[in-house]
């Protein structure tokens, strides 16, 4: 599955959905977490954030759709929180309307906070960062602040200093929208 992702990192599609197929045989029996990445994966060759606008069509969007439910329902039995959440964000990459996007960043968000599991406590930067940009997109910046604040606290406790060097530029983007620069 991971080989399947480096090539839809790469926008080679086809080439990715080649590998998942060449493996699917053997998915139905192997564990809840390579079942839930093979769903994860083959949800991303139809939409992810490397697809061209264009190429979101209704028919793969529903593929996409589908495969990302599979996967929340896989990683949900399994008790697999950060696929849970992965599955959940990525179906904002289907629903891009802001108010399908605050729905999914918050449900992602609900699983964060309930987690005690190391990797669904990482996704919180990543969720939080979401769900104040659908803030933003919303107008609701008062609110979209306090994400972002609370995104660059999780940042901070990471070690990726080009993620946080956003969180804290994603706090001045909308202390400059609610017209408070001199903060």
């Amino acid at each position: 599955t991971q080989i399947a992702r480096t090539f839809g990192l790469r926008k080679e599609f086809a080439a990715a959905r080649d590998v998942l197929k060449s493996i699917e045989p053997s998915i139905a029996g192997a564990g809840p977490e390579a079942r839930a990445r093979f769903e994860l994966e083959l949800g991303r060759t139809y939409a992810s954030a490397t697809h061209a606008p264009e190429s979101q069509t209704p028919e793969s969007k529903e593929q996409a759709r589908a495969a990302y439910i599979h996967a929340l329902e896989i990683a949900r039995e399994a008790h697999l929180d950060g696929l849970a959440i992965d599955a959940i964000h990525m179906l904002a990459f289907v629903d891009t309307l802001p108010q399908d996007q605050l729905k999914w960043g918050l449900q992602a968000l609900a699983v964060v906070e309930a987690s005690t599991q190391p990797a669904a406590k990482a996704w919180e930067g990543s969720v939080r960062n979401n769900v104040g940009y659908a803030l933003y997109q919303l107008g609701r910046y008062d609110e979209a602040l306090q994400q972002f604040n609370e995104a660059v606290i999780a940042r901070e406790r990471d070690t990726d200093a080009q993620a946080t060097r956003i969180a804290y530029w994603m706090v001045a983007w909308t202390l400059r929208a609610l017209k408070r620069t001199d903060e």
